[in-house]
C-alpha cells in the first residue's frame, strides 16, 4: 500500500468495512478495494451511494443473509457429494433471501427510481428449487410426505414400535416385582426393561446392557425380538430412502449451481 494511503489509514477503513461482509469472498473483495482515479467513476459511485442511502431511508435495511457456507456447498455438489439436510436447508434459506432481496429492490424501483434499484432484475428465478427443498425438508428432517415409500415405512415403524412398547408394558404390569423401575428404557437402539439382577435368570429374554452398579439388567424379552428385528429392517429401509431423496435434491442443486453462484454474486455486489 502506498505511503499516502497508510497515512490516511485507508487499510483501517477497509478493515472496518470488511467487518460488515456476510461471506469470505465479499470480505476479500472489500479488503482489495483501491481508491478510484477517474473523476467520472468517482461521481458515478457517489451517486450510487446516495441512491443506496435513499433506498435505506425509504425501505429500511435490505434482507441480506449469511453466505459463508454456500461456496462450500456448491463445491461439494461439484465433487459429487450428497448434501445433508443442514446443507439443503442453508440453500433454501439463501434462496428465500434472494427472493426477498429481489422483492425489496422491486419496491425500491417504485419508490426510489434509480439504476441501483434495477439490480433486482439480475437475480435468477429459482422458486421451483426453493419449493422442492422447502416442501421436502423441515426442522432438520426429511418430511414423511417426501415420498410415498418414506411415508409408508415410517407408518410401519411407528406401528412396530407401538407393538413392542405394548408388549413391554404388559410385562411391567404382570411382574412388577421383577423390575427396578416401572417404565420402558432404551439401550443400544432397543426398547428394554430394567430387570432386577436377582430376577435375571427368570426373565425370558436377553441382556442388552447392565447398569453401572450392576443391580439392574436392561433386558429384551424373547417375545419382542422378532418385532425388534423388523423395526431394524424398516429403519435401514428408511435410511436408504432418505438418502435417495437427499441425492435427488442434491442433483437439483447441482443443476442450479450456475444460477446459485450468480445470485451469490449479486448478493455480494
Amino acid at each position: 500500500m502506498n505511503l499516502w494511503l497508510k497515512t490516511l489509514e485507508f487499510d483501517t477503513i477497509l478493515e472496518k468495512l470488511a467487518e460488515q461482509a456476510l461471506s469470505q469472498r465479499a470480505k476479500e473483495r472489500l479488503l482489495a478495494l483501491e481508491p478510484l482515479r477517474s473523476e467520472s467513476e468517482c461521481r458515478f459511485r457517489q451517486q450510487e451511494t446516495s441512491d443506496a442511502k435513499r433506498i435505506l431511508e425509504s425501505l429500511g435495511t435490505p434482507p441480506v443473509t449469511e453466505m459463508a457456507g454456500l461456496e462450500a456447498i456448491l463445491e461439494a455438489c461439484e465433487k459429487g457429494a450428497v448434501l445433508q439436510v443442514d446443507a439443503l436447508e442453508s440453500v433454501a434459506r439463501f434462496l428465500n433471501a434472494c427472493r426477498r432481496m429481489k422483492q425489496y429492490l422491486e419496491r425500491a424501483r417504485e419508490r426510489v427510481p434509480c439504476p441501483l434499484a434495477g439490480y433486482g432484475a439480475a437475480f435468477r428465478d429459482l422458486e421451483t428449487l426453493h419449493a422442492q427443498i422447502d416442501g421436502t425438508i423441515r426442522d432438520g428432517r426429511v418430511e414423511d410426505h417426501a415420498s410415498a415409500l418414506l411415508r409408508d415405512l415410517r407408518r410401519k415403524m411407528q406401528g412396530t414400535q407401538d407393538a413392542i412398547r405394548s408388549k413391554l408394558e404388559n410385562f411391567l404390569r404382570s411382574q412388577k416385582a421383577w423390575f427396578t423401575e416401572g417404565y420402558v428404557s432404551q439401550r443400544g437402539g432397543h426398547m428394554v426393561l430394567p430387570v432386577k439382577r436377582e430376577f435375571r435368570n427368570r426373565f425370558p429374554g436377553r441382556v442388552v446392557d447392565v447398569s453401572s452398579t450392576g443391580s439392574t439388567c436392561f433386558m429384551e424379552p424373547h417375545a419382542v425380538a422378532e418385532l425388534q428385528e423388523e423395526l431394524q429392517r424398516l429403519a435401514l429401509a428408511e435410511e436408504n430412502e432418505v438418502l435417495r431423496i437427499l441425492y435427488e435434491l442434491t442433483g437439483l442443486v447441482a443443476e442450479a449451481a450456475p444460477e446459485l453462484a450468480m445470485n451469490r454474486e449479486n448478493m455480494e455486489t
